[in-house]
């Protein structure tokens, strides 16, 4: 067990005693849900999966702890020895472990040999369960963060021209097959032709391969799940995307509108104004 702070609270402030627990990833969600926690003023337990935590949420957090993916009966011992009873899970972590036996404890075997499949999906409803069998519930995201959900219409200053609009609707129709076979949810086109899928590698590296097959002129197509959790599954875009368009040249970002999170909008807006990138929820 590795405990990286300790700050308790104190009952003097007038903190309730109630705790909530973070178990939390990459990307800037974590940090963006911690403090909207923090503004509850309730007690808040992080669980890092990686090394390199946004540096914020040690500082918001009073306790956190790194462990690897791995260690399920770790993490488990700890949520219980904290009392923990209700818990986000936030973040992008890569599943390549279940590939590396050597780094799963136990818990994690008998979960994966469990499985008939080993998508993201079922992988992520068994550790639900797991937790749900151990009296923790696991939070809707939105909780905190509705306000973040893209909005319909054209966000930024430049607007899709007519083949950009074509590409828009063919790229969210295929988005949505892919996301249907739980695949992933991004795809990449250009001229009404499929360039890149995402899968495993995430939708920034997605957009980097499509970049180096399409040249300029893409088009990304990011949409939801058919009846994705809202516990673990809610896909997100943020700063980070734009400097991938930038890498890739692309010239329009299409996002579902109420099902995609916005880490940061006015940022990404502002962004993608100055690469005279669009960005558009449909």
């Amino acid at each position: 067990m590795k405990l990286i702070s300790n700050k308790p609270i104190d009952s003097q402030d007038g903190y309730p005693t109630m705790k909530i627990g973070l178990i939390v990833g990459r990307g800037e969600l974590p940090l963006i849900l911690a403090r909207q926690i923090k503004k509850e003023k309730l007690e808040i337990i992080i669980i890092s999966l990686i090394k390199d935590a946004q540096k914020g949420l040690q500082s918001i957090a009073n306790r956190f702890y790194v462990f690897d993916l791995g260690q399920v009966q770790t993490i488990m011992d700890t949520l219980i020895l904290e009392g923990i009873q209700h818990l986000f899970m936030i973040g992008k972590v890569g599943k390549e472990i279940i590939f590396d036996p050597a780094r799963l404890d136990s818990r994690a075997r008998a979960i994966l040999a469990r499985l008939k499949d080993r998508d993201d999906n079922a992988i992520m409803k068994a550790i639900v369960e797991e937790l749900r069998n151990a009296g923790i519930e696991v939070l809707d995201q939105t909780l905190y963060l509705s306000d973040l959900l893209a909005t319909k219409g054209v966000l930024t200053k430049k607007q899709p021209d007519k083949g950009q609009w074509l590409d828009i609707e063919y790229g969210m129709m295929m988005a949505k097959k892919i996301a249907r076979l739980n695949i992933g949810q991004a795809v990449v086109v250009k001229d009404r032709t499929v360039l890149a899928v995402e899968a495993q590698e995430g939708t920034d590296e997605t957009i980097l391969r499509a970049g180096r097959l399409g040249k300029e002129g893409l088009v990304v197509a990011k949409t939801s799940k058919i009846g994705h959790d809202v516990r673990f599954d809610i896909p997100t875009v943020g700063s980070l995307t734009i400097k991938s368009l930038v890498k890739a040249k692309a010239g329009v970002l299409a996002i579902e509108s109420g099902k995609v999170i916005i880490a940061d909008k006015d940022k990404m807006i502002k962004k993608a104004d100055e690469a005279k990138i669009v960005i558009v929820g449909v």
